[in-house]
């Protein structure tokens, strides 16, 4: 049985004011879709891209509530236990009556 190494950490942090963000929601998942972009020039693109769509999917699924979210996500290699290493980190504005800018 292979070893994947794959398991990422998303953390969604609600602006509660001005640089002031509340840490609500963790998300573990078993997904290498941050690893599929091998151009270096369109890489950053690639992960905003990915993780923008992977936190209005989760957003929808959890009711959140309207406003701003910070989404950082953490490579925690072989488990979804390890530290992580930080692999991008975004900023949305949620509403779910109109989706995510």
């Amino acid at each position: 049985m292979p070893t994947w190494v794959y398991w990422h950490r998303m953390e969604y942090r609600r602006e509660i004011s001005k640089d002031n963000y509340r840490h609500v929601y963790n998300e573990y998942v078993e997904d290498h879709g941050w690893t599929f972009c091998h151009d270096p020039e369109s890489h950053p693109q690639w992960l905003a891209d990915y993780t923008h769509t992977c936190a209005i999917d989760y957003l929808s699924r959890h009711s959140a509530t309207p406003g701003i979210w910070r989404v950082s996500v953490w490579r925690t290699g072989t488990t979804r236990d390890g530290q992580g290493e930080h692999v991008c980190s975004l900023e949305l504005r949620w509403d779910p009556l109109r989706g995510a800018a």
